[in-house]
């Protein structure tokens, strides 16, 4: 990503894992002289009262107005009291008073009167834990992101399992019947991680932003590297606001929206699970639209957001500036206002074209869906939106970092503006926009809904806004509640059947057909033994537990976590977990596994997955006509160099979404053949 600087001066930010470095300390340009826009300047000044009023009423003052200039009745008169706030400053720079360090600090604060600071003397500061408030500028958009944290281990990870469980699984790759043998216990690994503590010295609220979002298809970690080493999920995202809620905090739930990520059946039924969860039970506040929907089916996508309501829902969440489907505004608000704790906020969202490119022209009168440039929708509703005199004004913007700088210096009458953010983990801070004298406080969301964040807003001068990013990691504990909408997610996947999901199988391109792992048994002894059993290093990290790969299969139908739900009839499991699948793209290949109750000689993932379907080669061994050239190009074809497996093989499964802490060193001994 190219850096950007977005205030006259930039300071580098550097982040480790969840912890960020203190900020190198840069004092401000001075911002005297400067002529920002009238309009921009004096938006809303009932509004800005009220806000200026709500974050003094802790300390019993109230701002009076000075004689007018041209900085709309901006006094330049000196400060009386402690660190106190201008009154003109459109609603942003007021919600955002922690990051305004000026005034005589040894000023009694509980002065009867003051009048307003002059703009040569704003200076940001960090919004942190009380106390630790540090002066900086507006951070500028950084060269290189943070990348996820992934465990660092010199062997692969494992949890443990009983030997009922272990028997279990031997008993369905054997084919005989396990259900009865296998131990339903909810955790079978112990518990006995340090998780770093979340909102630290916070005391109650005014208002609290749970927000989330880009979830691209993630409804839940896989887990086949284990649970505790991943993050995200919609069951772990309703611990989370259950844990705000139960202390009584004022939370309003908004996301950012893209949910999915491909097209067809198993997508429609995610997105139809993704939204009963976040409407019937989270009981989301305000809900965009993502690329992903938008992308989708427009019929079935309106059918979806008509279809999912909760009984006690007055209107529909869904909120999008610059995108609808069928113009139905009963579908998508251009925007909603939502009241808690006795304010008003203001929420829109937006989507930045550049995801629809190769679709056309996407404002054209004949599309169904139609997704207009975010200035061109934003523009269209903000008169309307500022009409509504809310305290508060939230941006939901899936663009990328940069656009959403450009965005809060175009419309700086956003207090918070939501971006899609990187790749890899968020920042645990708010980034601040400098526009003329305010600031817009700018968060990032991160890939797959791994993180969520808390914006927190107090009836408090010197600390208003905190803010806290929140791993959403295995503390929180699924509930049952959200354990019902992932047993019929996939009661819907298997009702819906292979056929339905994926269509019918395809030949592989090498024309040939898959046999099974036992076939290659009668020549390959020692191979299969290992394949089916684990090398003896994996029978000392893992004694009584069958191979890694020939229990694959049997992890779906009896998962060591999450018992309480198989997933061998979901697509994207099937696709790593069995024989004869493509791994990337979800279809299954002529031959490979198809139905369970017949095909458990393509259980686990076979020799074939790696070295290409063996019909043609155990022909020839077994005497068919061939000549000395083909038997040489299957060979070939079938033999696989250990460098060629660790650059381009394995990784097509043991990918950073699935296999987060793959390591092919460590790995490689387990199954060495």
């Amino acid at each position: 990503m190219s850096d950007k600087t977005v205030s006259d001066k930039t300071v580098s930010d550097k982040t480790v894992s969840d912890k960020t470095v203190s900020d190198k300390t840069v004092s401000d340009k001075n911002t005297a002289g400067q002529n920002p826009t009238t309009f921009l300047q004096c938006v809303d000044k009932e509004a800005e009262k009220r806000f200026t009023e709500w974050t003094m009423k802790a300390t019993g003052q109230f701002p009076t107005i000075g004689s007018s200039n041209t900085n709309c009745g901006i006094s330049n008169q000196p400060v009386v009291a402690k660190k106190m706030l201008q009154p003109c400053l459109l609603l942003g720079l007021v919600l955002l008073a922690s990051v305004l360090g000026c005034g005589d600090a040894s000023t009694p604060s509980n002065a009867s009167t003051f009048e307003p600071v002059s703009a040569t003397s704003l200076t940001l500061v960090k919004s942190t834990t009380p106390g630790t408030e540090e002066p900086y500028s507006v951070p500028p958009v950084r060269e290189n992101d943070p990348q996820p944290t992934t465990a660092s281990s010199d062997k692969p990870r494992t949890w443990p399992r009983n030997p009922a469980y272990n028997q279990a699984v031997k008993s369905l790759i054997n084919g005989s019947s396990a259900e009865s043998e296998h131990n339903r216990a909810s955790d079978l690994r112990a518990t006995e991680d340090e998780f770093e503590p979340l909102y630290v010295d916070w005391p109650k609220p005014e208002l609290l932003f749970f927000i989330s979002g880009r979830q691209h298809g993630y409804i839940e970690p896989c887990g086949c590297a284990g649970l505790d080493q991943m993050k995200g999920g919609l069951l772990r995202r309703q611990a989370a606001i259950n844990e705000l809620e139960a202390k009584g905090w004022p939370v309003l739930k908004l996301d950012l929206g893209d949910q999915i990520q491909r097209l067809g059946p198993q997508a429609q039924i995610k997105l139809e699970s993704t939204y009963k969860a976040l409407r019937g039970i989270m009981k989301y506040d305000a809900i965009g639209m993502g690329p992903g929907e938008l992308r989708a089916d427009s019929f079935q996508v309106l059918g979806t957001l008509l279809n999912t309501s909760s009984n006690d829902e007055v209107s529909t969440p869904f909120v999008s500036a610059n995108a609808s489907i069928f113009d139905d505004s009963d579908a998508i608000k251009p925007y909603i206002v939502l009241e808690k704790n006795g304010r008003k906020v203001g929420v829109t969202s937006v989507v930045a074209s550049k995801f629809f490119n190769g679709l056309g022209d996407m404002t054209a009168d004949d599309r169904d869906t139609k997704v207009f440039a975010p200035e061109v929708g934003i523009a269209k509703i903000l008169p309307q939106l500022m009409a509504e005199k809310c305290d508060v004004h939230v941006l939901l913007a899936f663009v990328p970092e940069e656009d959403s700088i450009e965005l809060a210096k175009k419309f700086p009458q956003f207090h918070f503006i939501v971006n899609e953010g990187v790749e890899g983990e968020p920042m645990g801070k708010l980034d601040y926009v400098r526009v003329g004298e305010r600031s817009v406080a700018v968060m990032q969301m991160g890939y797959k809904s791994m993180f969520a964040g808390a914006i927190a807003i107090y009836a408090d001068q010197d600390n208003p806004v905190r803010f806290q990013k929140i791993p959403l990691d295995h503390r929180f504990k699924d509930t049952e509640e959200m354990k019902a909408v992932f047993k019929n997610y996939q009661m819907e996947l298997q009702k819906k059947g292979l056929l339905g999901l994926v269509g019918q199988p395809v030949t592989h391109p090498s024309g040939y057909s898959y046999i099974g792992s036992e076939a290659c048994s009668d020549c390959h002894e020692a191979e299969y033994e290992i394949w089916k059993e684990g090398t003896s290093q994996w029978k000392e990290k893992h004694p009584g537990e069958p191979g890694p790969h020939s229990r694959a299969t049997a992890d779906l139908v009896l998962p060591g976590e999450r018992t309480w739900v198989a997933r061998n009839h979901d697509p994207e499991c099937l696709s790593c977990h069995v024989t004869g699948w493509n791994a990337q793209k979800y279809f299954a290949y002529k031959s490979g596994y198809w139905e369970h109750d017949k095909d458990s000689i393509l259980y686990g993932s076979g020799c074939e997955n790696c070295h290409g379907p063996g019909s043609r080669h155990a022909e020839i061994e077994n005497g068919a006509d061939a000549d000395d050239l083909e038997k040489e190009n299957i060979l070939k074809q079938l033999r696989i160099k250990k460098e060629v497996a660790k650059e381009n093989l394995c990784s097509t499964c043991h990918d950073l979404n699935n296999s987060p802490d793959f390591e092919f060193e460590s790995y490689w001994p387990m199954i060495a053949h």
